[in-house]
C-alpha cells in the first residue's frame, strides 16, 4: 500500500517537535531530505529520527564544552586587552581629548572679542553659547571625517596631530581672519 506524504513547514519543526533553526538545517543536510513546495516530508523526517537521525547527548555535550572553551578564550583575550593594542587606544584618546580641548578653546577665543561691552548677561551667555555650539559643530564635522581604526592605526601620528591642532585655529598664534561676528558689537 503506497503511503500518502505530508508536508510541514520549518516553522513546524521548530516550534513543535524541538529542533532549533541550525541544528533543523544540518539534520535535513545530513539526511539529504529536500524541500518541496509543500513544505518538508514529515514521513522521511520522522524515518531519519527512527534511524537514529537525531544528535546524541554526546554530540550535545560536546557542543556546549566547546562553546564554553571558546567564551573562556575570548574572555581571557580581553583581559590580556589583545582584541586592541593599548598604545593605539590610549592615543587616540589622548588625541581625542586634545581635539576637545582645542574646540573649546577655539569656542572661548570666538567669544572673547564678541562680548566686550556687552553688559546684559543674557547676551554675553547666548554669545559664549553660540560661540560653543559652533566650536562643538565643527569638532562633529572632524570626527566624522575620521578614518575607521584600522587605517587609524597605520598612521596614527599624522591624523593625530592634524585633528588635535589645525594652523588656523592654533591659540597661541592667532589667525590672520577677522571673526564676522566681532564687527557686530
Amino acid at each position: 500500500m503506497p503511503s500518502t506524504e505530508y508536508y510541514a513547514t520549518r516553522q513546524y519543526f521548530t516550534d513543535l517537535v524541538g529542533f532549533t533553526p541550525y541544528s533543523f538545517t544540518n539534520f535535513i543536510n545530513k539526511h539529504g531530505i529536500k524541500k518541496t513546495d509543500a513544505g518538508y516530508p514529515i514521513f522521511e523526517i520522522m524515518k531519519a529520527l527512527k534511524d537514529g537521525g537525531s544528535e546524541s547527548i554526546d554530540d550535545v555535550e560536546k557542543s556546549l564544552k566547546h562553546a564554553k572553551l571558546a567564551r573562556i578564550r575570548l574572555e581571557t583575550s580581553i583581559k590580556r586587552r589583545d582584541h586592541i593594542k593599548r598604545d593605539l587606544a590610549v592615543d587616540r584618546m589622548r588625541t581625542t581629548l586634545m581635539a576637545i580641548s582645542t574646540k573649546i578653546s577655539y569656542g572661548a577665543k570666538q567669544a572673547a572679542p564678541r562680548v566686550i561691552g556687552v553688559m546684559n548677561v543674557i547676551d554675553v551667555e547666548n554669545i559664549i553659547i553660540g560661540c560653543f555650539e559652533s566650536s562643538m559643530d565643527m569638532l562633529l564635522e572632524e570626527a566624522e571625517r575620521l578614518i575607521d581604526w584600522e587605517k587609524y592605526e597605520l598612521d596614527i601620528q599624522s591624523d593625530g596631530e592634524e585633528l588635535a591642532e589645525r594652523p588656523e585655529e592654533n591659540l597661541s598664534f592667532g589667525d590672520d581672519e577677522e571673526d564676522p561676528f566681532a564687527s557686530e558689537i
